[in-house]
């Protein structure tokens, strides 16, 4: 029955643009009940594992208030070996802005010499207060030290009227976008990974959000993570972010801490994948947002993430 509620899932996000929004609700419903029956699951049969792989983040960014999330990733399904492993990762935010939910799919192979694990996700992505939603896939290697990973994200909401005042409106849209990004391990710091990304948001009016992003991500305890890092676009000044990740249990892929390692006579620690099936997919949750004023003086655009 979950493989059945799975590829109804798969298959309705696949299908983008023949979506409606009733569509969108089936899938996202389906995948809901795959991870409430995986988690009751667990609960049922004492497995306390689901713990590790849940976590609470809050965000800090320049000129942001901070937001929190929630995020977990469960199991459907792992073959005898690790070789096939298919999961669900669900996510909700706060954000002085609106709230969002992320819901997402996917498979990840295990090569037999267990040097890399290749994946693909599927993803839908809405904000509650305005409704924008959109679709996303992505695709992973996942290496025994270092990851590569892309994703594409398709608006779908369209552009929704927010505020009117007189001769003044406040319009919204979601853009759709893509993301490429590279991770490697820190020389002699196992625990720690330093990672760039490249993306671009598709504008309706002047050119393209196009911008970079580096950061460095630390575990340094058992259940603590932290990143430090900076994100700089064509449209905006760089601004400086800092994620504090809480892990309930300890992660099955945390080999290495800060405080337990230390660091290494080697330079580079070999990861073992087997370990890291079930680690979360790193993408863009948050949807981006086009702001348009009209009317008044003339037009004015901005934009949230």
């Amino acid at each position: 029955m979950q493989r059945q509620l799975l590829a109804l899932a798969i298959g309705t996000l696949m299908t983008m643009p023949a979506h409606t929004d009733e569509q969108a609700d089936q899938a996202a419903q389906a995948l809901l009940r795959v991870a409430a029956e995986q988690a009751k699951s667990a609960i049922d049969s004492g497995e306390a594992g689901w713990l590790s792989r849940t976590d609470i983040n809050v965000d800090i960014q320049q000129e942001h208030k901070p937001s929190w999330s929630i995020e977990t990733i469960q199991p459907i399904y792992q073959s005898e070996g690790l070789t096939h492993t298919w999961f669900f990762q669900g996510r909700i935010a706060h954000s002085d802005d609106d709230q969002t939910v992320n819901l997402g799919t996917g498979y990840r192979h295990l090569l037999d010499d267990h040097s890399w694990l290749l994946g693909a996700n599927a993803w839908y992505d809405t904000t509650i207060d305005e409704s924008h939603y959109r679709y996303g896939l992505g695709v992973e290697a996942i290496g025994r030290y270092i990851d590569v990973r892309a994703n594409w994200y398709d608006a779908q909401s369209g552009v929704k009227t927010v505020r009117v005042n007189g001769n003044i409106s406040d319009t919204e849209a979601a853009l759709d976008g893509w993301d490429f990004g590279l991770e490697a391990p820190v020389p002699y710091l196992p625990w720690a990974r330093v990672s760039w990304k490249t993306y671009e948001w598709d504008r309706s009016t002047g050119e393209n959000i196009q911008g970079n992003t580096v950061g460095v991500r630390a575990s340094l305890t058992d259940n603590l993570d932290v990143t430090v890092g900076a994100t700089d676009d064509n449209t905006d000044s760089a601004q400086a972010f800092l994620t504090l990740s809480w892990a309930f249990d300890k992660p099955q892929g945390r080999e290495w801490t800060a405080t337990g390692t230390g660091s290494t006579r080697d330079a580079f620690a070999a990861r073992d994948l087997t370990k890291h099936t079930l680690d979360k997919v790193r993408r863009h949750h948050d949807v981006v947002i086009e702001k348009k004023r009209t009317g008044g003086s003339g037009i004015t655009v901005g934009r949230r993430n």
